[in-house]
């Protein structure tokens, strides 16, 4: 979400310290989104990926 706005990869490095200790304006803030857009991405993108998660425990096989 944030590489499509410009921003370095936050998996790396001071970035994913810092992802951690941001605060949601600070970050929109830093990144130039407005606050409201950045919420809706971020709540996007965890939608998104529950949604991936469940159908991957659909597809997996029942273990007894």
């Amino acid at each position: 979400m944030f590489l499509r706005n410009g921003c370095p990869d936050m998996k790396k490095g001071i970035f994913a310290l810092s992802a951690h200790v941001m605060k949601i304006n600070w970050a929109a803030k830093i990144h130039h989104i407005p606050v409201e857009r950045l919420l809706e991405e971020l709540n996007l993108s965890i939608q998104d990926t529950v949604e991936a998660s469940e159908e991957q425990q659909e597809q997996e096989p029942t273990r007894h």
